[in-house]
């Protein structure tokens, strides 16, 4: 049966805040986990914020966190969505901070498989949302800080064997690009100054804030995607350029591979 309880990793995430009230799930079965130090003021119109504040520092208590709170929901699938990110350093190659970047790639990467490591213990009939960014597989490859961006290629290229491995437990786990929307991380973009990042991706992260950015082609994939978490599995799906209407979608599709 289709899930009827969602989980939001990263609540206060400016796209959070623009799918989540539109999914169709009743607000009593939305629960979110947000990270300790963040200001949890929600604008999802819920009734119930029923909201779980987490310490992402330390990643044996995050296990062991995550892992109490996931129990709750052993006897009935549930859509986890993972919205949480660390922008990081904004900075060009040659002002690059080696351990900044790597320690971003670090927070940006544990959670992500955390939760997969986690997963295997959901209800069968489970989905799992991660949201890969960072124009990943496109042209608009953004990369305005290398530790971002280097975790959410290094997701694009996990996701396929660690669905591999969950579907045994009939639980799909999958990526989503969800395009650009102007966000905390865009705004330190556009801020940015011309000797850290190239002057045409600050112009692109200004034109988003004039901009009025729809979210109704990723909430239409989203929706597919639970109603469809076999097409979810191991791909990373693009809310702008890929269509949901192919029927009949190629064994590559959505999965990244070595072109000789």
């Amino acid at each position: 049966m289709m899930p009827k309880i969602l989980i939001v990793l990263g609540g206060t995430s400016s796209i959070a805040n623009l799918v989540v009230p539109k999914l169709g799930f009743d607000n009593s079965k939305i629960y979110y986990v947000n990270r300790l130090n963040i200001n949890n003021q929600l604008n999802l119109n819920s009734k119930k914020k029923d909201t779980t504040l987490i310490d992402f520092g330390d990643l044996q208590v995050l296990e062991k966190t995550l892992k109490k709170f996931l129990k709750q929901f052993e006897n009935e699938p549930v859509v986890v969505m993972n919205f949480l990110g660390n922008f990081g350093l904004v900075e060009s190659l040659s002002r690059l901070d080696v351990s900044t970047a790597l320690e971003t790639n670090k927070q940006n990467l544990s959670p992500f498989l955390l939760i997969a490591k986690l997963a295997k213990n959901l209800c069968s009939g489970s989905i799992v949302i991660s949201f890969s960014g960072a124009g990943v597989g496109g042209s608009n490859l953004d990369d305005s800080s290398l530790g971002y961006l280097a975790a959410k290629a290094s997701m694009s290229i996990l996701v396929e064997p660690l669905d591999q491995q969950l579907a045994a437990h009939n639980v799909r786990f999958g990526l989503v690009s969800p395009g650009a929307f102007w966000s905390p991380l865009q705004k330190i973009v556009a801020a940015a100054n011309t000797q850290d990042i190239p002057k045409s991706r600050i112009n692109r992260a200004k034109q988003l804030k004039n901009k009025s950015s729809s979210p109704e082609k990723l909430i239409f994939l989203l929706k597919f995607l639970i109603e469809n978490p076999e097409e979810l599995g191991g791909r990373s799906w693009s809310a702008n350029f890929d269509s949901v209407e192919s029927k009949n979608l190629s064994v590559d599709f959505g999965k990244m591979r070595r072109l000789y």
